[in-house]
């Protein structure tokens, strides 16, 4: 509020110095022309007495139409600089209440122009703050894709190991239940052994589908879960971009709102 009192102090001042100023230059025209009309008037007092003078001395030689015309000349020319006079007069009286009848309204001016010039710059800190969290949120979205793609990538990994342990486990079964099957035993431990290796190896075959179908299936998920967050991390910087720019133009706006405010306050 002090600001800005300050503000219109400093406006008033410079309006009373310009119309002090046109004041000035008003009385300074004055003055030139009241001493005009003194030069005019002892001219023409000068013309009269040397007309009195010379009609003293010798009528016939200066005829009365010569002082007669001088007269008018004068006349002529101090009315001429009076109406010049009044005119200007004039113009600066209608300029002076013109400036008087304005005053409320460039008061008014004054005072919106320092509320927007505020506004402006408390939009552009709130500008500023939502940029930096944009940005964050941006950051935080990659480290998070990076950390799901490091899981998948280690996921994979695991997987391949089990899937290869699986498989050997499963060829050594079949080969035990080929080996057992080529040694030819009928007794009814061998029948036992190789029904319980066939049933084993059976089991860990369909055990081996199950957990591969499985496996491809959450690898399938979460490649599409990967795929989903990327194409929304894609999205998202791309809306964080478009509104950094958006955002960035309309500071570049803002303060160049701001600066011509200023400019205009400093004139």
């Amino acid at each position: 509020m002090t600001c800005v009192r300050l503000f219109l102090n400093l406006i008033f001042y410079i309006l009373v110095t310009e119309l002090n100023g046109e004041r000035d230059h008003l009385a300074e025209k004055y003055e030139n022309a009241r001493i005009e009309l003194l030069h005019l008037q002892g001219r023409v007092s000068s013309l009269a007495g040397d007309l009195n003078r010379m009609k003293t001395e010798d009528d016939n030689k200066i005829p009365i139409a010569v002082h007669t015309s001088a007269v008018n000349e004068c006349r002529r020319l101090f009315e001429e600089l009076k109406c010049r006079y009044d005119d200007e007069r004039d113009t600066l009286m209608r300029r002076l209440i013109t400036f008087e009848e304005e005053r409320p309204t460039l008061d008014i001016r004054i005072v919106t122009l320092t509320t927007e010039l505020n506004q402006q710059r408390s939009i552009n800190k709130a500008l500023d703050l939502q940029c930096s969290q944009l940005k964050a949120k941006c950051d935080a979205l990659e480290k998070h894709l990076f950390d799901c793609e490091s899981e998948k990538n280690t996921n994979k990994k695991q997987l391949a190991d089990a899937m290869v342990f699986l498989r050997e486990t499963i060829n050594e079964q079949e080969a035990l239940l080929r080996r057992a099957a080529g040694e030819g035993r009928n007794d009814a431990s061998a029948a036992v052994l190789s029904a319980s290796i066939s049933a084993r190896v059976k089991a860990l075959t369909e055990h081996l589908k199950c957990v591969e179908q499985g496996a491809h299936q959450e690898v399938n998920r979460l490649s599409g879960r990967l795929y989903e967050q990327s194409a929304e991390l894609e999205r998202m910087k791309k809306t964080y971009e478009n509104e950094i720019n958006a955002l960035n133009n309309a500071l570049l706006q803002k303060q160049s709102v701001i600066d011509s405010m200023d400019a205009n306050l400093e004139r």
